[in-house]
């Protein structure tokens, strides 16, 4: 009994099968040849335009061509010439199809214009946008450069204040330790920092005078050279000149001629 159903529904199933794949298959051809006439109008539209466009564009050439002929035999005077020129290219730009493409060139020309006047007033946003930034960043290094003086020189003080301090402190316990000395070793203690102080003074003199000697003989050693130099060169000139002298010299002597004896 089941087998019997089953074979119904296949009975059944298999040609709604068959109908509904040729449909699909049919549906598919249709959409095939649609694309295919769809595209095919596309490139003869396509190809109609690059016709037309090729046309007008011998026709704005040859437009030229004639206007700037009837320009110079203007300029000739050979007006009745020049007139026929001239129609001939306004009868060449009356043709519809070239009335249309002088229109799509001059709406081109508008566009082009119109974008290049954008890019211009975007490009002078940009440059003013990049100065207030450069600007702006400008301000604010100067305000850190400004912070960071001021915490330098705040540090600074804080440290001159300690240090002073701690000197102050160093002097009072000085003070207090010589106090509880005996007053020779008070004034012993006295000429051996005054001793120091006079070895410091001594060494800082001597080499402040071996500085200033190194300089004089580096001074002098320049000198020379350049007294050298220049001695140079007026020798050199010397020797040019008498040079010169010479050749003079030698110009104003007459050339001896050796006398031809008569055979």
């Amino acid at each position: 009994m089941v087998n019997k159903s089953l074979k119904s529904l296949v009975v059944v199933l298999v040609p709604l099968f068959i109908a509904s794949a040729a449909y699909a298959y049919e549906r598919d051809i249709n959409k095939i040849v649609k694309e295919a006439k769809d595209g095919l109008a596309k490139v003869e539209k396509i190809e109609k335009e690059e016709q037309l466009k090729k046309e007008n564009e011998s026709r704005e050439a040859e437009i030229r061509q004639i206007k700037e002929e009837a320009d110079t035999l203007f300029a000739q005077n050979n007006y009745q010439a020049a007139k026929e020129k001239y129609q001939k290219a306004a009868e060449l730009a009356n043709n519809p199809d070239m009335k249309k493409y002088l229109q799509e060139a001059k709406a081109q020309d508008i566009k082009e214009s119109l974008l290049q006047e954008k890019d211009r007033r975007d490009k002078e946003a940009r440059k003013k946008q990049e100065a207030a930034n450069a600007k702006a960043q400008k301000k604010k290094e100067e305000a850190q450069r400004k912070r960071d003086e001021a915490r330098k020189a705040s540090e600074s003080k804080a440290t001159e204040q300690k240090r002073a301090a701690e000197e102050q402190r160093l002097k009072q316990q000085e003070e207090a330790r010589l106090h509880k000395t005996s007053r020779a070793q008070i004034v012993k203690e006295r000429k051996r920092v005054a001793d120091k102080k006079a070895q410091e003074a001594k060494r800082t003199v001597e080499q402040k005078k071996q500085e200033s000697d190194a300089r004089k003989l580096e001074q002098q050693k320049k000198k020379g050279a350049e007294r050298q130099l220049a001695e140079e060169r007026r020798l050199q000139r010397m020797r040019a000149k008498e040079k010169e002298q010479e050749q003079k010299k030698m110009q104003r002597e007459p050339k001896k001629i050796n006398p031809v004896r008569s055979k």
